[in-house]
């Protein structure tokens, strides 16, 4: 290990303080995800900053955008609903018109005028 760390230009205390750091950082990130798993439980459709509020009251103590990676590592982010809104209703009682220059062939210039007065 030595011939190694001196390869690499790292001490050996550099070199197990840091697989200390990652293992710890490994399990805090399990003990967040348990975290995170139990409240989504009870609200499904929580969103993260509203879900970093709730662990940072709790004591688990992380920051907003490191939260973010994680959840997005583990594929654990929502996805945003699509704001769709219907402007068309086709199902009206109004009469309906029927289409008559689906069938015309165009062949010159000012043919056919179109006009819209909604």
């Amino acid at each position: 290990m030595n011939m190694l760390c001196e390869l690499f230009g790292y001490t050996k205390q550099a070199y197990y303080k840091q697989l200390t750091h990652q293992s710890a950082r490994t399990k805090t990130h399990q003990q967040l995800k348990a975290a995170v798993l139990e409240i989504r439980r009870q609200m499904p459709r929580l969103g993260t900053r509203k879900l970093h509020f709730l662990l940072k009251s709790g004591y688990m103590m992380i920051g907003r955008d490191q939260l973010f990676d994680l959840l997005r590592t583990e594929g654990m982010l929502i996805p945003k609903r699509k704001k769709y809104t219907v402007t068309t209703d086709s199902k009206h009682w109004m009469r309906k018109y029927p289409n008559r220059i689906k069938e015309l062939v165009l062949n010159r210039p000012e043919q056919l005028w179109v006009a819209d007065i909604s």
